[in-house]
């Protein structure tokens, strides 16, 4: 059974501008999926319609067999930890620490739980822990959400927008962040703008366009088509350099992965010098 499940689902916040139109996909406990699109394309609104925050307005969703919505809330957020796009949405305790722990102490546990600690570590907020939130910079905060929801435990996650606005050091503690999710056999989702980073740790992309799902796939296959820049930019969206320059280059795998990249490029020199 599919762990997240949309079928046939629309929505609108009003009747004459519908936000989704008859959306169905389905994903699996352990997939590791990018979401894209351009913005109004729907995305943060399949978010909120996942967790319960709205519900649909025909159509129906599941999560690990439960409908959500608001009597449900408490079994969805068991399931599925959520960073938001906006962290001023989603931050409102007083110190780090307790931002952290509200999730994982209405799970019923607390401070000394291996997973609070891990996430602690990971993240780099052991000296922050007594700071208010608003008194990190704005990266920080973006990356407390995302500590705050990994901290909780869940099978799986949603992600909107994680690298929006954030250098170098914090992307390289979500980078392994994700790592260790995959490690411990978690599904995620990224909801992301940011093409490159979702196919570097993505396995499957779904692309939304006005609402309605123009693209489903995964993503080793989606890459080898010969047409799949050209999809992208039918929906607003450009390439990533690294499958750009490895389909320029006739690379026999089209690869999101600069390591990837690198070795088929070496390969090719050393066929190129080696042929009569």
């Amino acid at each position: 059974m599919a762990f997240v499940e949309f079928t046939n689902v629309g929505f609108s916040y009003s009747h004459n501008s519908p936000v989704l139109h008859s959306i169905s996909f389905s994903i699996e406990r352990t997939e590791h999926v990018m979401l894209a699109g351009t913005i109004g394309a729907g995305k943060s609104t399949a978010l909120k319609l996942a967790v319960g925050l709205f519900a649909p307005d025909k159509g129906s969703i599941r999560v690990d067999g439960i409908s959500p919505s608001i009597p449900s809330l408490y079994e969805i957020v068991k399931r599925i930890g959520v960073a938001l796009q906006n962290p001023s949405d989603q931050i409102f305790c007083s110190t780090v620490r307790e931002e952290m722990l509200y999730g994982l102490r209405n799970l019923g546990a607390n401070e000394t739980s291996d997973t609070f600690q891990r996430t602690v570590a990971l993240f780099g907020f052991s000296r922050l822990l007594d700071k208010h939130p608003y008194d990190l910079h704005p990266a920080q905060r973006r990356l407390l959400t995302i500590a705050s929801a990994i901290a909780m435990n869940t099978p799986f996650y949603i992600f909107d927008e994680p690298t929006s606005g954030i250098s170098k050091p914090e992307r390289e503690s979500i980078v392994g962040a994700l790592h260790q999710l995959r490690i411990a056999g978690k599904g995620y989702m990224l909801i992301t703008h940011d093409l490159a980073f979702g196919m570097e740790h993505c396995d499957r992309i779904l692309v939304f366009n006005k609402g309605i799902l123009a693209v489903d796939e995964s993503l080793p296959d989606f890459l080898q088509r010969e047409n799949a820049q050209g999809i992208l930019k039918k929906n607003g969206l450009q390439m990533p350099i690294v499958p750009r320059m490895s389909a320029q280059l006739a690379q026999n795998t089209i690869t999101a992965q600069y390591p990837d990249f690198i070795s088929q490029l070496r390969q090719q020199q050393t066929s190129s010098k080696q042929a009569p």
